[in-house]
């Protein structure tokens, strides 16, 4: 055995009749060990918190999201669609039109975005699970369908749906004579069958109807669309599936995964959680400063051990790896007991539900998740501060100041 790490590991362990230094180095480890624990806990949290509003937006976001690089819309081209489900582990693709829209009914109005899907679209994306009223449409609908977000549906005063719930939709033409109103948009009448739930952001903004009633309302004489969407396989490679699409459509699309169709949401998530991990970290230091009071009184409690090594041979140097292995042990003690406390708090949370976010939300109990590459980072970060510590109170430990 490394004969430093023996000496340090006995110093730490020592069964002695417990004396000052033996309980400030106590008070170091559950420092440490307490702001270990802080950290797995909040990240866990933030874990919890990202994986839920991910799931709000996969259900209504595709895997991958083509758009072009340039213009509102182009005209329809099977053959772009036929291309992409050649591709390597790519399940299914959708075409998508989009069309701002004022809507009426009940006396209210009501600005949303119309977008239009067709009938691949329930193998794009999860849709289907966000309704909260109704269904989704059938394969050949006879009228003119919508499915409503839920803040659609409350601005114009829909609470239930049926076929006598009429909605009507006016889109402005394309070549709108601005000096006779009357034909400067056009107009429809569409049915309400369903009302779909997902995160306020979309509930609030869309409203999804068939694609075709959309080619018609924006008054053009060849079927368009703005975007497509796409369904990766459960084998994918999504970041070299996302680079094999670009590279298939070329400079006229630009293809967005996931993160990046949701960049500031999730920019704000890791923005928060880098600024947080910092304050943590900054805390753990504070505590880990513990750790070099109790290593400098240790140094002086052992002054007498010390001197016997000098006596046998020992240098200044062997010394100091001695206290500078104490303090290593000492911040990985305190980080390993505080990894295994955070995570039996955050299981008991998870398994039980402790912390409850009370009634009204999406789930009654504050979201947490433990990852490995959050135990790795908190670890790393205990024993780089015991190590900038152990430096600190070793740096200066010199033979002729303890014979003194």
């Amino acid at each position: 055995m490394n004969f430093p790490f023996f000496i340090a590991k006995r110093y730490l362990f020592s069964r002695h009749t417990t004396n000052a230094v033996n309980i400030i180095t106590g008070i170091s480890v559950l420092g440490v060990a307490v702001g270990a624990a802080a950290m797995i806990i909040v990240l866990s949290a933030f874990n919890g918190l990202e994986t839920l509003i991910r799931g709000f937006y996969n259900t209504f976001d595709p895997d991958f999201k083509i758009e072009l690089a340039e213009g509102k819309n182009i005209p329809f081209d099977e053959e772009i669609r036929n291309e992409i489900i050649r591709i390597p582990h790519v399940e299914n693709c959708s075409y998508v039109l989009e069309e701002k829209a004022l809507l009426r009914a009940n006396d209210r109005e009501f600005i949303a975005t119309l977008k239009g899907v067709d009938h691949h679209y329930l193998r794009v994306t999860d849709f289907e699970h966000a309704l909260a009223h109704g269904e989704f449409f059938p394969s050949q609908p006879e009228e003119d369908l919508a499915i409503l977000g839920s803040g659609v549906a409350y601005h114009l005063g829909i609470s239930k749906i049926n076929m006598n719930t009429l909605v009507e939709v006016f889109v402005p033409k394309a070549d709108a004579n601005i000096l006779d109103p009357s034909q400067a948009v056009n107009t429809r009448i569409i049915y309400p069958i369903g009302i779909f739930s997902i995160q306020p952001d979309f509930d609030v903004k869309y409203t999804v109807v068939p694609i075709n009633l959309v080619q018609q309302l924006v008054d053009i004489s060849e079927p368009r669309f703005s975007s497509l969407e796409v369904k990766a396989g459960p084998e994918a490679d999504l970041p070299l599936l996302e680079e094999e699409l670009q590279q298939t459509l070329g400079n006229n699309f630009k293809v967005l995964n996931r993160d990046e169709q949701q960049v500031s949401i999730y920019k704000v998530l890791k923005t928060e959680g880098l600024a947080t991990y910092l304050i943590l970290a900054f805390i753990l230091m504070v505590s880990s400063f513990g750790i070099l009071g109790a290593n400098i009184m240790l140094v002086l409690d052992k002054k007498e051990d010390i001197k016997t090594l000098w006596a046998l041979g020992a240098d200044e140097k062997l010394v100091r790896k001695i206290f500078f292995t104490e303090g290593i042990l000492t911040s990985f003690v305190g980080g390993i007991g505080g990894l295994i406390l955070g995570t039996l708090i955050v299981m008991l949370q998870k398994l039980t539900g402790i912390i409850s976010l009370g009634d009204g939300y999406v789930v009654e109990a504050y979201p947490v998740e433990l990852r490995w590459s959050d135990f790795s980072l908190v670890l790393i970060t205990v024993v780089i501060l015991g190590i900038l510590v152990s430096v600190i109170s070793t740096q200066k430990l010199k033979k002729k100041n303890l014979l003194d």
